[in-house]
């Protein structure tokens, strides 16, 4: 029996059960601890804070839902340094379907994220929720939205892929980030 046990947990392990703890909706705004992103658990209908890698695992499994705002402040955790050296580039995010927008702005090899569009950012990215949750859960690539019509990008689409780029597990064709 203990064996069984003790064999188990590699597998646990692996498929990104940890430590977690439940939040109730009205604690939504409630942070979670750093390097941890909140998720809404469709079967068990609360919040928990998890690793990003374990949402996003039960995001493409549709076990979850990343909220938008928490996905967007999670960004610059994922950002490279050593390739946004030198970098100065703006991306205003705009959701169509839920009233949000934010800006990102990587410069110094640092990722800002802040409320709202700017006047003249370099590029703006439009689409949906659903869309960006598709992004991210791996089922959709950003310019595969872009070219079928489900995200738009004001800017060159060129300075889009290398700012996407400047992240960690970003495939901007075929998988969002992961």
């Amino acid at each position: 029996m203990k064996v069984a046990f003790f064999a188990l947990i590699p597998l646990i392990l692996s498929i990104g059960i940890t430590p977690a703890f439940s939040l109730q909706p009205e604690d939504i705004e409630t942070e979670c601890r750093e390097g941890q992103v909140l998720v809404y658990r469709i079967s068990n209908q609360d919040y928990i804070c998890t690793s990003f890698s374990a949402a996003s695992l039960w995001t493409k499994l549709g076990m979850a839902e990343l909220p938008i705002d928490k996905i967007i402040r999670f960004l610059p955790t994922k950002l490279d340094p050593q390739k946004a050296a030198g970098v100065d580039t703006v991306l205003g995010v705009t959701y169509s379907d839920i009233g949000m927008d934010f800006t990102l702005h990587v410069r110094n090899s640092i990722l800002a994220v802040t409320n709202g569009v700017p006047e003249n950012p370099d590029m703006i990215l439009t689409l949906d929720s659903d869309t960006h949750k598709l992004i991210v859960g791996g089922h959709l690539g950003v310019l595969d939205a872009i070219d079928s019509g489900q995200a738009e990008l004001s800017g060159n689409v060129d300075e889009l892929v290398d700012f996407l780029n400047l992240f960690d597990n970003v495939s901007v064709s075929t998988i969002g980030i992961g």
